[in-house]
Parts: structure tokens; sequence; C-alpha cells
């Protein structure tokens, strides 16, 4: 979704007139050449018969084009996100355009209506089938969804407690579906997709990870081992229950060790919290003056450690506050929370010498605390994810 204001605009805009005409996506068979050709010729039909009719003061097919390119001037800059429902509206133009061609070809001479029927019937060819192929597709990736959504639901009936892991995930269900978090309108939250999904996914960074909606190898033996998981298998119907099968086969491949990214708030992972921190509140948890995470340990010297947290504003009033991090017993550089940043986000150095050991323990350090005022606990900070990353 970045603007680019150069030349790549007029590129972009003669994109769209293609696509108007010959829409590849769905129509690939019309890729390269003829696709091209067919485009060009519907174009500057449409062109020639608007600059006829202006010669003769009608002034209804400037309307329609200047609408065309008025509606669709605002997503020209995004050059690397050209999509065809970028195109609903100004089409619009181009239809009325396209009705009043057709409609002044019938009413003339026999040519006229020949040139008009051949034009429209070209038009027809590509758009009734891709259309039909743009239908099947769109109907198909919804029933998947839907099949999904209502599986994990009838899940959830059948296993109250336990949270709920999906194999065979692939990618259009994942951003279609699981992306948008669709099992909340059931009142499930903890479904998460089995370790290494996301090697069979699609990666798309600048709209979202797809690494944050699996639960890592290490959280999932555990929780296999404790029977607090389930594993269902997606496919073409409906899910299908395959625990037994999954923890018997897959789950024997998997790394046992801690990950690189540890959710305070995933009851999944409580395992990897040292014993000093408090419940579960809301998605995150908080921790006394001093607390202590195990962590998987960074691959390569150049990735660093992100911390995200709360921090109370009764904390803050009292003046900064000094946060203390070691790694393995190593301090990382001391950081100091100020007043009005309750959310923080921190990022900090690591040592080289701890790349490539199998995990560390992470030791944090308020350096006050306040008591809560409804339980008179001493609390410290609120902590969010953990994670060791680049």
């Amino acid at each position: 979704y970045e603007l680019h204001w150069t030349g790549a605009i007029i590129r972009t805009f003669f994109r769209y007139c293609q696509q108007t005409f010959v829409p590849v996506e769905v129509a690939p068979w019309l890729m390269g050449r003829p696709g091209r050709l067919l485009a060009f010729v519907l174009s500057l039909s449409l062109v020639a018969f608007a600059a006829a009719r202006v010669r003769r003061g009608d002034r209804l097919p400037l309307f329609c084009l200047g609408w065309y390119a008025i509606v669709l001037a605002p997503v020209l800059p995004l050059r690397d996100h050209v999509s065809l429902y970028y195109l609903s509206l100004p089409t619009i133009g181009l239809a009325i355009l396209g009705g009043q061609a057709l409609v002044s070809g019938w009413r003339r001479t026999t040519a006229s209506r020949i040139v008009a029927g051949f034009l429209a019937t070209a038009y027809l060819a590509v758009m009734v089938p891709a259309d039909w192929r743009a239908m099947e597709w769109w109907g198909e990736r919804s029933w998947a969804v839907e099949r999904m959504v209502l599986g994990v639901a009838a899940a959830r009936q059948l296993h109250p407690k336990e949270a709920i892991l999906l194999d065979g995930v692939d990618s259009t269900l994942f951003w279609a579906g699981v992306f948008h978090h669709p099992f909340a309108v059931f009142g499930v939250s903890d479904v998460y997709l089995t370790p290494g999904s996301d090697r069979h996914i699609d990666p798309h960074p600048e709209i979202g990870f797809v690494s944050d909606y699996v639960l890592p190898s290490g959280p999932t033996i555990h929780g296999l081992n404790e029977s607090r998981i389930i594993v269902y298998q997606t496919g073409p119907g409906r899910l299908k229950a395959i625990t037994s099968r999954y923890a018997d086969t897959i789950a024997q491949d998997l790394d046992p060790e801690p990950p690189t990214r540890v959710d305070a708030g995933n009851p999944l992972m409580a395992y990897l919290l040292g014993p000093e921190w408090y419940a579960l509140e809301g998605g995150s948890r908080w921790m006394p003056k001093r607390a202590t995470v195990r962590i998987g340990a960074p691959r390569s010297p150049s990735e660093r450690l992100y911390l995200f947290g709360f921090c109370s504003e009764t904390q803050l009033q009292a003046g900064p506050l000094p946060v203390r991090v070691t790694a393995a017993g190593i301090p990382l550089s001391e950081f100091t929370l100020n007043k009005g940043t309750t959310q923080f986000h921190v990022t900090l150095a690591l040592p080289e010498r701890l790349a490539g050991t199998n995990w560390l323990e992470l030791t944090i350090e308020s350096g006050r605390t306040f008591k809560g005022a409804q339980d008179g606990r001493e609390l410290g900070l609120s902590f969010g994810t953990f994670e060791i990353r680049n």
C-alpha cells in the first residue's frame, strides 16, 4: 500500500485500462498479446465513439470518461497493489458509455450494427466466463471458511476447555478466514495453527505475520501431553479430529525446546513463566518486582529481544521507572519508562555469545512496585509478549 508518485502512475493506469476489458487475473487464457490486442480494440472503439459524439455537441461521453479517470485516480499511486475490485466504481462510467455506443450503432446502418454486435460479443465472450470463474472462486473460498468456522464452533461445544489446533490450513483459507479471527463470533478465541503451518502459507508481512497464529512446537508438545489441546484437520469437507494420530506421528518430530516468541497471555505458554507471575488477566499477566521467563535462544548474533508490555500510570506518577533485564545471567541495556508511556515496545541488543544455544532464561526486574487498589498485590509491570528475532 505504499504510494509511488512517479511515472509508474501512468503505467498503472494503462494496466487498469487493460484489466477493465480483459481481466487476465480471472481470464488467464488471454494473457499476453491476444489479451492486449482485444483490450486495445475495445478501448479504442469506445474512445473513437466518444470523440465522434463530442464533435456533435454531446457531452455525456466526456462525463463517462471523466468518471472513469477521476474515480480511479486515488488508487493509481498504489503501484504494487493493482486489484480488480478497485474497478467496481470507475467502470460505471464506461458501462454508461458502452451502452450508449451499442444503442447508437444499432440504430444506424447495417454495417454499424455488425460492428457494434461484434464488439459486444467479443466483450461478453471474455467477461461471461471470467465472471463465472470469479464467482466460483469466491464461492468456494467463502464455503471453505464457513465449514472451518462452523467446525471450530462445534469442536468448542465438544471440548469446552481445550485449545484447538488446525492442521492443513492453506494460504486462501488463512488469509480469507483465520487471519480475521472469525471464531470470535462464536466466542472461541484459543484457536491456533499447528507448528510448521506457516511454511505452506504465502507471506504478506505488509498485512500481518502468519507466525503470530501458529502455536510453536514446545507449547504444542506440552499441551498435548497435558491433554489441553485437540487437533483438527481442515479439508474439502468437515473438520476431522486427528488429535491421537497427530500426537503419535507428527508431534514426535517436533522440537520440545522453548520458542523464540513467548506470549504471557497464552495459557498454553504458562509453563515457560516463573512461579512468581500472577494469574492471567485479559490477555496479559502482571509480575511482581522480579520475574523470569524461559525463551528460545537467538539463532544469529543479529537477532534482538523485543518486549511488549504495559506500565500503570499509578506506577509512573512516582517518576521515571528503571527496568533491568538479564539474559542467561548477562545484564542487558537498562531502559527507563517515563510518564505517559503506559504501553511500551522495547528492543534490546543481545550478547553475541548467546546465539546458537538451545534456550535462555530472562529475568525482568522493575525499579519499584505499587499495590493494586482492589487486592493489595505488589505489582511491577504487565507483559504481553517476549520475542527474539531480527
